[in-house]
């Protein structure tokens, strides 16, 4: 039978949310935003341990507001330039012995404690 938890209880779950675009106001110039972000953030806000996992820019970006982790994650087909760093977010040509470098992935493992380990693995 279906037994609804207590609400202290659901607070203290760990939330992992996956978004495409980062849920936060990273570089708006370029699209890197969400529009309602704001609205989506104050609901996480009051959950004890949460993690934002996004990607769209190719970058290997942490930051954190209160209780939210956000990470990005490295590319699997083209870098981007970092924020700032040219005209538009277009594709960067790099040498083909130095991709596997730059490409790669996130792992996540759940550890006691309402924690989330986040790491970032090269192709290399």
């Amino acid at each position: 039978m279906y037994q609804p938890l207590e609400k202290s209880t659901w607070l203290e779950l760990i939330v992992v949310i996956f978004s495409h675009i980062p849920l936060y106001n990273l570089y708006p110039q370029w699209g890197w935003a969400t529009a309602n972000s704001g609205k989506v953030l104050s609901l996480l806000s009051r959950f004890s341990s949460v993690t934002v996992l996004s990607g769209h820019i190719h970058q290997v970006i942490q930051h954190s507001k209160g209780n939210i982790r956000f990470s990005t994650a490295a590319f699997l087909a083209y870098p981007l330039p970092a924020p700032g760093k040219a005209e538009k977010p277009g594709p960067v040509t790099l040498p083909e012995k130095d991709l596997l470098a730059v490409l790669g992935f996130r792992t996540l493992e759940f550890v006691p404690g309402n924690y989330v380990k986040n790491d970032q693995h090269s192709l290399a």
